[in-house]
């Protein structure tokens, strides 16, 4: 309040001390207010409010008036007081005026840095991320049918829309740490069957499956956020962020046969929860940039475009034994790319 105070004041005081306190009249007797800052025999000087000066010749002028002292010049006449005397009272005027100019920059100065601090005392802020475009090679779902063979695949949420939410600390006035996380959830339900009938001789054969496969995916993301700019002054800024992160997978699934048959004496086992749960839990590096804007000290919007490399490695194993023989069935898949997430998000400061 001290600070708001003083630049108030200054700010009036200057507004009334430097505005167009003397005039000039030309030979034509037009009248032009302004400040007069320096006064010669042959000219006179005068002050603009951008820091700039300007000269005029003496003999262009009809008179000249000062604040306070009235008419001073005349063409005809000359200086109506001695000039000795009227160039030291603008000497000391003009050396109260720049005083004053440097109290009111001081003071100025002294009142942002009451806003920077008040914007400093935010150091956590929470944040959406809202991705209505994501490029990616999806995520895997595996619906199973032959164990003996390598699984058969669903490919989902390819270019899906994803929210993702984080908690952010302040560690320096451009920086800040983040922690970020993302769920997502599918499930995919199949129902299959088929019947065949033959006549002669007569035979009658029903298959059918019931299949259940779900996927939750959990991801956990660290991150370095860097802006470019003052964001304690400045209302936008740009930003890089660089940082890596781990999803986990949990899958299950479940199929039933509709018309099992009695003759079936085989036996089959087979890792395809683990495999599945293997291929979408990648290990992720990011990059990425865009611009915030700060509507105030406790909320603001931003753009970004974020860049994820990821890579996954599993093994799938299955075995398939009857009475007569058994086989063994292994098989290995790494996968790795970018992935691309344009998106909009919102941060709230507290």
């Amino acid at each position: 309040m001290k600070y708001l105070m003083s630049g108030l004041f200054v700010l009036l005081f200057s507004s009334i001390m430097f505005s167009q306190t003397d005039t000039l009249i030309s030979i034509e007797n037009i009248s032009y207010p302004c400040y007069i800052s320096n006064i010669t025999d042959q000219t006179v000087k005068i002050f603009h409010k951008k820091s700039k000066y300007t000269i005029f010749n003496l003999k262009q002028l009809n008179s000249v008036f000062i604040k306070n002292y009235g008419e001073v010049y005349t063409l005809e006449s000359g200086f109506n007081m001695n000039l000795d005397s009227l160039q030291t009272i603008l000497e000391n005027r003009e050396n109260f005026r720049k005083q004053m100019t440097s109290s009111k920059e001081y003071t100025m100065e002294a009142y942002e840095r009451t806003k920077i601090d008040k914007h400093e005392q935010s150091k956590f802020s929470f944040g959406i991320f809202y991705i209505p475009y994501s490029l990616n090679d999806g995520d895997v779902l595996m619906r199973y049918y032959d164990l003996r063979n390598n699984p058969y695949y669903y490919i989902l949420e390819k270019n899906n829309s994803i929210i993702e939410y984080y908690l952010a600390y302040k560690i320096k006035n451009n920086a800040s740490l983040q922690f970020s996380f993302t769920y997502n959830s599918n499930n995919v339900e199949t129902y299959e069957e088929s019947h065949y009938e033959q006549k002669d001789p007569f035979r009658v054969e029903n298959h059918g499956n019931e299949n259940n496969s779900s996927l939750d995916m959990l991801t956990f993301e660290i991150s370095l956020k860097f802006f470019l700019m003052e964001t304690r002054l400045k209302k936008i800024s740009p930003f890089i962020i660089i940082g890596m992160g781990k999803t986990f997978a949990w899958a299950t699934e479940e199929n039933k046969v509709l018309f099992p048959s009695d003759n079936n004496t085989y036996k089959e086992t087979n890792n395809f929860e683990e495999y599945l749960e293997d291929l979408n839990s990648p290990f992720l590096i990011n990059l990425g940039g865009g611009v915030e804007y700060f509507f105030n000290k406790s909320i603001s919007i931003y753009s970004s475009v974020m860049f994820a490399y990821y890579y996954t490695d599993s093994e799938y194993k299955s075995t398939w034994e009857d009475d007569y023989s058994k086989s063994t069935n292994i098989s290995k898949r790494e996968t790795s790319g970018v992935r691309t997430k344009v998106g909009i998000g919102l941060n709230f400061f507290f």
